[in-house]
């Protein structure tokens, strides 16, 4: 985020109650949390190699 788009960001939310931030907060996150579970849903291993690899990273004893 740029400063000059996180200044019109809290420029807009000047005077905004913390009452009317919560409820703010609660839709973004549940859309995010739902984008999130979405995606989730969708995910796959696809080569081994990168399980392989990544367990060697962190225990070189294995491999």
């Amino acid at each position: 985020m740029t400063e000059e788009k996180l200044n019109q960001v809290l420029d807009a939310v000047k005077g905004l109650s913390y009452r009317d931030w919560e409820k703010i907060r609660f839709g973004i996150d549940r859309v995010f949390e739902q984008k999130i579970l979405q995606q989730r849903n969708e995910l796959c291993l696809e080569d081994p190699g990168d399980v392989i690899a990544k367990i060697a990273s962190h225990y070189p004893s294995v491999t």
